[in-house]
């Protein structure tokens, strides 16, 4: 454990995004530090989240104006150091005047998805001491805002353990056009008699039904493909361990690595990705990450069957959780 968080007071708002909430709690207190985090949304059910995504946030502000003054109050009693914003929604502007003009509190903003996709949090980087993004293009044209990419767990009780069980593995949500590149390189893998195992998660059947009538690339999507219950963490990495290569499809709007191309580095796993941006990053390797045209997916054989290459320990440790943390929390020089 090192020192820079000791005695430290953290609170984090951030949304329930698979088990991510948890990890990131759990690495600020082996840093040191007292935290409360709180989910970012008042509410996960599908009226908010359509709500604030279609950009009628007055359907469900009184709620959000309680559940933020519930927050306010429970930070005021503890008296935070620093707030951590993860990929704000529904975080009212009022809420941050409020607690920076009663408080001396450091406010840092981290988006882990592109400004395309969540329009409102670029209203809140003017109150932010500091200011993050995992998208290298929203960092570049972004006043206040530095790139910092994901990161990932490092797992040491199992992460060479495991015997490969799958030649390629997809775990992610259904989005954009995912579906139909996923079931071609599934197709393609199982022609070739590889072992395949796809996961993917839609977070509520309404969403799922909706889309299904106003979006045309979802029509095509059958239900048997898809699950309303995520995948734990745990069991994420158990599947991640014992493959051979994940499969990433970004979405077609962001050119921000993915939580999954960060993991598959920490796990030591090939990567099949449809992200260019991919090959300007220091771990790139072509025997490690096969970059596939999104248009004409076209699994390679070869690569798959190559060794992965070992990278230096500082690259690994670049992309850690614990450096993570320490870029976003640390005090200014």
């Amino acid at each position: 454990m090192s020192e820079y968080l000791k005695g430290k007071k953290i609170g984090v708002l951030c949304p329930r995004f698979f088990d991510y909430q948890d990890i990131i709690e759990n690495g600020i207190i082996e840093e040191g530090a007292e935290v409360v985090i709180f989910d970012e949304r008042p509410s996960n059910s599908f009226l908010m989240k359509f709500s604030l995504r279609m950009g009628f946030r007055w359907l469900v502000y009184p709620m959000i104006f309680f559940y933020y003054y519930k927050i306010f109050k429970s930070f005021l009693l503890r008296d935070i150091d620093t707030l951590l914003v993860i990929n704000p929604e529904s975080v009212p502007i009022w809420f941050l005047k409020y607690l920076k003009s009663s408080t001396n509190v450091k406010l840092v903003l981290y988006m882990w998805d592109s400004f395309n996709n969540k329009k409102y949090a670029r209203k809140l980087i003017r109150f932010m001491d500091r200011a993050y993004s995992f998208d290298i293009e929203d960092a570049r044209k972004t006043e206040g805002m530095e790139f910092l990419s994901l990161f990932f767990i490092k797992d040491d009780s199992n992460a060479l353990a495991e015997k490969t069980k799958y030649d390629i593995v997809f775990i992610g949500t259904l989005h954009s056009d995912r579906y139909n590149f996923i079931k071609e390189i599934e197709r393609q893998a199982l022609a070739e008699s590889l072992n395949v195992f796809v996961f993917i998660y839609v977070p509520n059947k309404i969403y799922f039904y909706v889309r299904r009538i106003f979006d045309r690339r979802f029509r095509c999507v059958d239900v048997n493909d898809v699950s309303f219950s995520p995948l734990k963490h745990s069991d994420n990495l158990d599947i991640m361990n014992s493959a051979n290569a994940i499969l990433d499809v970004q979405h077609p709007s962001q050119k921000g690595l993915t939580m999954r191309t960060i993991e598959s580095l920490g796990a030591k796993k090939k990567l099949v990705t449809t992200n260019e941006s991919v090959k300007s990053f220091d771990f790139f390797h072509p025997d490690n990450i096969l970059v596939m045209d999104r248009e004409k997916p076209n699994l390679n054989l070869t690569f798959l069957r190559k060794p992965i290459r070992e990278l230096p320990e500082d690259v690994y440790l670049k992309y850690s959780l614990s450096q993570w943390l320490y870029i976003l929390l640390k005090d200014d020089d």
